[in-house]
């Protein structure tokens, strides 16, 4: 949760800073060099899920971006709202960004806002 909220705070946490905000803006910014498809709701950027637009299967506000691990952790921030969201679970499958549980976890956190 630290490290999300860090991410939130443009690269300081507790008066602290971890990242610059160069770093965190380079990590959140949609960088594949080539077209994303008009169907895509999601691309990349340095080393995070980014989100470029809302649909049914895309829960998250556009600019929001994280990171989904193993065993179904997952993480994002949304810095339009200044929020940052951690779900962790222990699951063998827990299938990473795709997850369903992920998702479920996204749509609570966007519906509360």
């Amino acid at each position: 949760m630290k490290f999300a909220s860090m991410l939130c705070r443009e690269g300081e946490t507790d008066g602290v800073r971890v990242l610059s905000a160069e770093s965190v803006k380079l990590m959140s910014t949609p960088s594949l060099p080539f077209e994303i498809p008009t169907d895509c709701a999601e691309t990349w950027g340095l080393a995070m899920r980014v989100t470029l637009r809302q649909t049914a299967s895309q829960p998250l506000f556009p600019g929001s971006y994280g990171w989904s691990g193993a065993y179904g952790t997952h993480f994002f921030v949304d810095p339009a709202h200044r929020v940052s969201a951690v779900y962790v679970t222990n699951l063998l499958d827990g299938g990473g960004a795709g997850a369903e549980t992920a998702r479920e976890f996204e749509r609570a956190v966007v519906a509360a806002l």
